[in-house]
């Protein structure tokens, strides 16, 4: 399959505007894609090299990968892409944890896939950008059942509303371990709801954030130290480094990270402790 070829709370004034010492030792990537159709062909027309290559070249020796079933694929076809992707994983043990993509347009299809790939040893789902009403019954429903099954439940971050959505569903469920991808996008500022949330004894703090996106989109941009400031104040302990492979490569993605402006040990929790702890891996 193209692409998949196998191989063998800081003090705010810590280098805001500078490139911190990078951390050694390898990086965990916690949003990459799996995507066997080669639906993610990135605009500038750049072809994605072979992910466990560019992962070597990187020095990413884990990564989290994220099913993509083609466009509006059924039931069926969302299996046949979950499927390939735990194939894939086994393929090179250790290296890899999967997170199912789910049926948009059938419930009943989606919580059975949900059922299904907690047996396979999924890590977790991601909900379809397709169908990101999470006060909806039956999607609170799905994410209960993940959360049960011990799944981690990754929710679309670029669309409007998303940080204040995932703020109300991880109140109504406690026990769910959910990742907000892309720090909520564009409107990364609103992930300052759940500062405000932790100010209260009550909240559970089950929320986590991917820079897969942000970091690349605004690093030598006026609002890298905003961005920033917002992770210091969610906490840096629930920042983890994406790439977003294939649209962003690995390297570029990874120092895009490092030139935001993280301290030695900020990098050191984004690019790898944070993910071990979330996933216990």
């Amino acid at each position: 399959m193209r692409g998949f070829r196998h191989v063998a709370p800081l003090f705010l004034a810590l280098a805001l505007g500078g490139c911190a010492t990078s951390p050694t030792g390898p990086l965990l990537d916690a949003h990459a894609h799996y995507d066997p159709a080669g639906q993610l062909r990135p605009r500038s027309g750049l072809r994605a090299g072979d992910l466990v290559s560019e992962m070597g070249e990187a020095h990413v020796d884990k990564a989290v990968l994220l099913a993509v079933a083609p466009t509006g694929a059924d039931a069926t076809s969302v299996r046949q892409t979950n499927d390939q992707l735990a194939s894939f994983a086994r393929s090179h043990p250790g290296h890899f944890l999967t997170i199912a993509a789910l049926p948009s347009a059938d419930a009943d299809a989606a919580l059975r896939e949900v059922e299904r790939v907690a047996t396979l040893s999924f890590a977790g789902v991601k909900l379809s950008p397709e169908r990101l009403d999470l006060a909806a019954p039956d999607v609170r429903g799905l994410v209960a059942r993940a959360s049960a099954l011990k799944l981690v439940v990754y929710v679309e971050g670029w669309w409007p509303d998303a940080a204040y959505q995932v703020g109300k569903l991880a109140l109504a469920l406690p026990q769910a371990r959910l990742v907000l991808t892309h720090l909520g996008g564009v409107r990364f500022a609103d992930v300052l709801v759940f500062r405000v949330l932790d100010l209260h004894p009550f909240t559970p703090r089950n929320v986590w954030f991917d820079l897969s996106g942000v970091a690349p989109l605004y690093v030598d941009s006026p609002f890298a130290r905003q961005l920033v400031w917002v992770c210091r104040q969610v906490g840096v302990d629930r920042v983890l480094f994406g790439s977003d492979w294939p649209l962003t490569s690995l390297e570029d993605a990874a120092a895009s990270v490092r030139r935001l402006g993280f301290s030695q040990t900020e990098q050191t929790l984004v690019f790898k402790e944070n993910a071990e702890a979330l996933f216990h891996w």
